[in-house]
Parts: C-alpha cells; sequence; structure tokens
C-alpha cells in the first residue's frame, strides 16, 4: 500500500479534479490507515462496471445519492457521468423529470428506489433491466446501488455531513 501521504496527495488530486470536498477520507486516512486501506478494497464493489452501460449506472448512482440527501456526492457522480460520456440532457431530466425517462433508465431509478426504501425490486422490473442489458447488468446494477451508498453512508459515520449540503448541482 503507498505511504499516507501519498494517499492524502490522490485525494487531493481527486478533490481539484472533480471539485468535491473529501475531508472525510483524510480522516479516514489519518485514523487508520488499515481501516482506509479496506475502504480503498470496498470502492472497487461500487464503480464495478463491464456490462451495465454508462447511462444506466450513473442513473442509479444518481438516485441513491438523491435518495441519501448528499448534495456533494450527487454532484460528484454528476460530473463522472459526463466524463464518461452520460448526455447532459438525460441528467437534467433525471434531476427534474424522472417521469419522462426513458423506461428502462425508469427502471434501473426503481431498482435503486426500492433497495433503498428498505424494499426488494419487483419481478417485472428486474425482467425490464435484464432484458434491455442482461442478468450480468443487473448483478451490477446491485452492486452500483449497494457500494455508492457507502460514500454519504461513512461520510456520516465520520461527522463529516456538513459536506453533504450544497445546492443545485452544476455539472
Amino acid at each position: 500500500m503507498p505511504t499516507p501521504e501519498a494517499l492524502h496527495d490522490e485525494i487531493r488530486a481527486f478533490e481539484q479534479h472533480y471539485g468535491y470536498d473529501a475531508a472525510y477520507l483524510h480522516d479516514l486516512l489519518d485514523r487508520s490507515p488499515a481501516a482506509f486501506e479496506v475502504f480503498l478494497s470496498a470502492r472497487q464493489m461500487s464503480s464495478f462496471r463491464q456490462a451495465l452501460p454508462a447511462d444506466a449506472y450513473y442513473t442509479a448512482a444518481v438516485t441513491v445519492m438523491q435518495r441519501l440527501d448528499c448534495g456533494a456526492c450527487l454532484q460528484l457522480n454528476l460530473r463522472m457521468a459526463i466524463e464518461q460520456g452520460v448526455a447532459r440532457e438525460l441528467l437534467d431530466t433525471l434531476l427534474d423529470h424522472p417521469e419522462d425517462l426513458p423506461p428502462v433508465l425508469s427502471a434501473v431509478r426503481q431498482v435503486a428506489l426500492d433497495v433503498h426504501q428498505q424494499r426488494q425490486p419487483r419481478e417485472e422490473i428486474v425482467r425490464t433491466v435484464e432484458d434491455a442489458y442482461g442478468a450480468a447488468a443487473y448483478g451490477e446494477l446491485a452492486l452500483c446501488v449497494t457500494g455508492t451508498a457507502m460514500y454519504p453512508t461513512l461520510k456520516r459515520a465520520l461527522r463529516k455531513e456538513a459536506a453533504c449540503a450544497i445546492g443545485r448541482p452544476e455539472f
């Protein structure tokens, strides 16, 4: 594992690139480099994507951030989505008029909402996603809605919730 100072440098570069306050990551690293190493391993879960298209992945990730009320993480995911080629118009629709999403992305959004409202997604919703993208993509969607929740949850656990509050996201 790199030295703590090298890891702090990586975090600072990430913060600068995305305009994101990652004080909670610096805090975790300062408290326990071993815990931070475990976090780095877990991070792979939230970013794994091979079969799931970027627009579906970020529809889920943005929905999770909206549901968990973390504005900074929401903005980060919007910026990352743009970097991955997701259309700005789609993201605007997701934020302002989610009822106008294409049916498969509406199903993706519903999976994220169901999971974060402690409900099992309905079979027809799962089928819509699997018919469009395949079973492997649905497995990746499950990892996305589980793993992306880690960030605002960790932020709150480390008492850095103030960083969650922002106004209208800029992306």
